[in-house]
């Protein structure tokens, strides 16, 4: 008498968050439809790519019951069909600040004359940046991260002199809400 196993199937759902975080490859097919459904027969082995859109990164995997391998940060996975699952891929909002430390306004070469805080996002933010002198005098303040400080005194119009200046700066996404706070000196070199 011959005898037979019945074929277990599984149904894996696939979702990404935010839904406009990325898409994926599923054993190299493209998914961008979400939640999405498949079923595999028992112990697949499931190739994963996490491919973010412009202005995201990939964050990690999320599983309800099987193992994510080798790691759950790592964009590119794989998992074994061990049973039903919801698998997703977070991503997150590419925020960032970078604050120069010196500039050379005036100097004659006409690089770096501008002191120019770079805000990396594709979503809107909020931006203040204040300037002081060593004493506390304010000598810039700015609500727009493409207006920059070009070393005057904003009474006399005259450029500081060479030195030391502190800047308090706060940026905050519109999206995720995110605030990044700095605080720091920058060098005036001529």
């Amino acid at each position: 008498m011959l005898h037979y196993e019945e074929n277990i199937f599984y149904t894996i759902a696939y979702n990404v968050n935010p839904q406009e975080g990325g898409q994926l490859l599923v054993n190299n097919i493209p998914i961008n439809i979400f939640p999405f459904e498949q079923e595999y027969l028992e112990k697949t082995n499931i190739m994963l790519e996490a491919i973010p859109n412009d202005g995201w990164r990939f964050s990690y995997w999320r599983s309800e019951n099987n193992a994510i391998l080798p790691d759950t940060r790592e964009r590119n996975t794989y998992f074994s069909a061990e049973s039903d699952d919801n698998i997703v891929a977070n991503f997150e909002e590419i925020f960032e600040v970078f604050v120069p430390n010196a500039f050379t306004p005036s100097n004659g070469d006409e690089d770096h004359n501008t002191f120019d805080v770079s805000v990396y996002t594709l979503h809107d933010f909020d931006y203040q940046l204040r300037i002081f002198n060593r004493i506390g005098e304010p000598l810039f303040e700015s609500t727009d991260a493409a207006i920059s400080w070009d070393g005057s005194h904003p009474k006399t119009g005259t450029q500081v002199p060479s030195g030391v200046y502190v800047y308090l700066l706060k940026v905050k996404s519109l999206y995720s809400g995110k605030e990044i706070e700095k605080k720091g000196s920058i060098t005036i070199l001529r």
